[in-house]
């Protein structure tokens, strides 16, 4: 899987990339730069999954959400953040990872958005054959 990890903290992005080892994962931890990477490689080597801190000086992370709405593949986008208080926030994220958080805690919730997303497409394309 490709991962975009967009953290102002590089620390904490690096561990997070260190954690990920078994996938393809770039590290961004300027928020000034990060749309113009989204733009670019969604054209030609898109993410399936971006992992985003919810505050960074500059840009948020409903920000970069805001920015990914503008491609045709959108990626899994997950939050991540410190406060409790956003998990009662519409993003419009995929989902919202309260830190610290485990890699196992990251895994089960990618394989339940991958199952939703999953569900929902399977649900369109009945729809599309009983038109």
């Amino acid at each position: 899987m490709k991962i975009l990890i967009i953290d102002d903290e590089a620390c904490v992005a690096r561990a997070l990339q260190r954690a990920m080892k078994e996938h393809d994962v770039v590290v961004a931890t300027d928020p000034a730069t990060v749309s113009e990477l989204v733009a670019s490689v969604a054209l030609t080597d898109p993410f399936e999954l971006v992992l985003c801190d919810v505050r960074m000086p500059g840009m948020t992370g409903i920000d970069v959400l805001r920015a990914l709405w503008r491609h045709r593949e959108r990626p899994i986008f997950v939050l991540m953040s410190g406060d409790d208080a956003l998990i009662d926030t519409e993003t419009g994220a995929d989902a919202i990872l309260l830190k610290p958080f485990t890699a196992n805690d990251f895994r089960v919730v990618i394989a339940r958005i991958r199952e939703v997303r999953a569900t929902a497409r399977t649900a369109r394309i009945r729809c599309l054959a009983a038109a």
